[in-house]
């Protein structure tokens, strides 16, 4: 095999391994999600079946109405809560593909540099107008992956402030009652 079909089998085999790692990334998000989602509606029976015997201990109105109150707090919660971890998943997941996209991009760069000085004379202009596309496309992943990352800070952020939400609803539930 001459070199230029070596460098093609390697260009090749490096990209089935970054398909294959893309597709391993979006697989485990997918199961991280799967087990949010468990859990969430675990909580959520949990929550329910709780709320249901309140139903029944109500001795009047009054505790009734305090009841709903309640069950309509936990459920915004809830909810707010699955959704936050969703978008924070989903920014994760993204920034570990755009890193993985970033590192592809510079091997492939590497790879093109390194290529240029091995290659027949007549091939090099080819090569050369090849090598700026590299670039702009390496630093258009820096910039995907940099965003992306500032969203999944962003996520983070609103799980923190969702827990400070839930803490002062369960302190003022506990005021209440």
């Amino acid at each position: 095999m001459t070199q230029p079909q070596d460098q093609s089998l390697d260009f090749y085999r490096a990209s089935l391994k970054a398909t294959g790692d893309m597709i391993r990334i979006s697989l485990e998000s997918a199961e991280r999600l799967r087990r949010q989602q468990l859990s969430t509606v675990g909580e959520a029976l949990a929550s329910h079946a709780k709320t249901v015997a309140e139903i029944d201990a109500a001795k009047g109105f009054a505790e009734l109405a305090k009841v709903t109150a309640k069950l309509a707090g936990i459920q915004y919660q809830m909810m707010f809560s699955y959704w936050n971890g969703i978008h924070q998943m989903s920014a994760e997941n993204q920034a570990e593909v755009a890193r993985q996209v970033q590192a592809h991009a510079e091997r492939l760069r590497q790879d093109v540099q390194k290529s240029l000085g091995a290659i027949p004379v007549d091939s090099a202009p080819i090569m050369a107008a090849l090598q700026p596309l590299m670039e702009v496309a390496s630093s258009a992943y820096m910039l995907t992956s940099r965003a992306t990352e500032d969203m999944a800070k962003l996520a983070a952020q609103l799980a923190v402030a969702n827990a400070g939400t839930r803490k002062a609803a369960g302190q003022a539930q506990r005021r209440s009652a």
